[in-house]
């Protein structure tokens, strides 16, 4: 078997799903997110900014501590988590979210693991960078207090 090969029979039972798009309310249920909790993310502070490690820069292996993730170092065009939450696109993380799995798969999540969430970090705070959006977003919005992650720390971000 080719490896393409392999690769696609590995995701089928993600590929497979049938693609739907999920409304925020939906979004919400399926994530066991209640009211009183949309509230309290709603109130999280978040931020967009800009900054790039130095090139040369190497990444290190953190579980970063949920409370200190305070946005993104993307271009989304969000103000919040909530808004951040409903503009994921991959709806697979919808269709197959098991809590239990996905703190698990988190949990299990180590240096050696490929394709981990990229984070910058910056005076304190870390923001999801170019990989992990999804995931990150996700276990913040669900209350899990870790996840892994590849930290870059940069001196500054412009806000």
């Amino acid at each position: 078997m080719t490896p393409h090969a392999k690769i696609k029979e590995l995701l089928a039972d993600v590929t497979s799903v049938p693609r739907r798009k999920y409304s925020g309310t939906e979004r919400l249920e399926k994530l066991g997110i209640s009211e009183e909790r949309r509230i309290e993310i709603e109130s999280m502070e978040f931020s967009r900014v800009g900054c790039e490690p130095t090139e040369g820069t190497p990444a290190c292996f953190k579980n970063i501590d949920l409370r200190d993730l305070h946005g993104v170092n993307r271009d989304d065009d969000v103000s919040d988590w909530i808004g951040l939450l409903f503009s994921l696109h991959k709806q697979y993380f919808f269709d197959r979210y098991r809590p239990e799995a996905f703190r698990n798969y988190l949990n299990a999540c180590d240096a050696t693991t490929n394709d981990l969430p990229h984070v910058i970090e910056c005076g304190g705070k870390y923001y999801v960078h170019t990989n992990g959006k999804h995931r990150l977003t996700i276990a913040k919005c669900v209350g899990l207090q870790s996840a892994p992650a590849l930290v870059w720390s940069v001196p500054e971000c412009v806000k």
